[in-house]
């Protein structure tokens, strides 16, 4: 265990009181992360190759997938709501477009 990756939320407009969403422990690194607003979902590249898409909910967060999508560290990760798919980048040199439920490949492109 590295650390955690937490979502914290404000009471609201005016309001000074924050509250955790969410708090959810790894066990790699945590290198990037990315938040979708329309679909309150936060998409998280671990050192290890690992892609974890959490959704966060009013009572807490629930895992959509945590899968192993490439060979290096994710540099970067992003989940579009409108197509479904979580765009990802990594150390390995293969940019990766995948499903946003389950992760599984779409189309992987390697760098040259």
């Amino acid at each position: 265990e590295v650390g955690s990756v937490e979502a914290w939320a404000s009471g609201g407009p005016g309001d000074s009181t924050k509250f955790m969403k969410f708090g959810q422990k790894v066990i790699q690194k945590a290198f990037t992360l990315s938040y979708d607003k329309a679909s309150n979902r936060v998409s998280v590249g671990l050192d290890d190759g690992v892609i974890d898409v959490i959704q966060v909910t009013n009572n807490g967060y629930e895992d959509v997938a945590c899968v192993k999508a490439h060979q290096g560290r994710v540099t970067g990760v992003s989940y579009d709501a409108m197509s479904n798919v979580v765009y990802s980048v990594s150390q390995d040199k293969v940019f990766r477009v995948s499903h946003g439920s389950s992760i599984a490949l779409i189309v992987g492109v390697p760098h040259k």
